[in-house]
């Protein structure tokens, strides 16, 4: 099956965001496509609480493509996904390389091999999202915990179109524990 790489990338970033997430949360996930500006007002960004905020940022980058994952939560919803964290900040980078990673896995079968980097965090600044790249999407997980706002940038080289392979397997096919 042939499909255009944008398409591809939409596809593959929101059904990681679906797959990790609803483990995280027990199962109860309402996804919404909003613009940056709409998801930051449902997380009460810029109300006062900008201190109450967290955020991680990693990027993946392969053959004509390269990819910024920002997750953005409030601090009380990191705590109720992750109730043994001790650290919100180190948490929150873990979730950006497990959306980022489940995203990775699914590319595998394009034939891409793309490379995880590393997550910066922050806590309580000024957080935006970066929307002067080629292409954006934005999400708004309502999840059981709270609302999350996870956005993809990336870039793609010239266009072309992926193939998928059924003979590889995803990783995301076997087991995945959760630490």
């Amino acid at each position: 099956m042939r499909e255009h790489p944008i398409d591809v990338i939409v596809d593959k970033f929101q059904e990681a965001v679906v797959h990790v997430l609803e483990h995280r949360s027990g199962g109860e996930l309402i996804l919404e496509a909003v613009d940056a500006a709409d998801a930051l007002r449902q997380l009460g960004y810029g109300q006062g609480n900008e201190a109450e905020m967290v955020s991680a940022c990693t990027g993946l980058e392969g053959h004509g493509m390269r990819c910024a994952l920002t997750v953005i939560a409030r601090i009380s919803t990191t705590k109720t996904l992750a109730p043994l964290a001790t650290n919100e900040l180190d948490w929150m980078g873990e979730l950006a390389n497990l959306l980022l990673g489940s995203m990775k896995n699914k590319l595998i079968a394009y034939g891409m091999n793309p490379v995880l980097g590393l997550p910066s965090t922050t806590a309580g600044l000024d957080l935006k999202f970066l929307t002067d790249v080629s292409d954006h999407v934005v999400v708004l997980a309502i999840t059981t915990a709270g609302p999350v706002v996870v956005a993809l940038n990336f870039e793609l080289g010239p266009a072309e179109i992926w193939e998928f392979d059924r003979r590889l397997a995803p990783a995301d096919q076997g087991v995945v524990c959760y630490f």
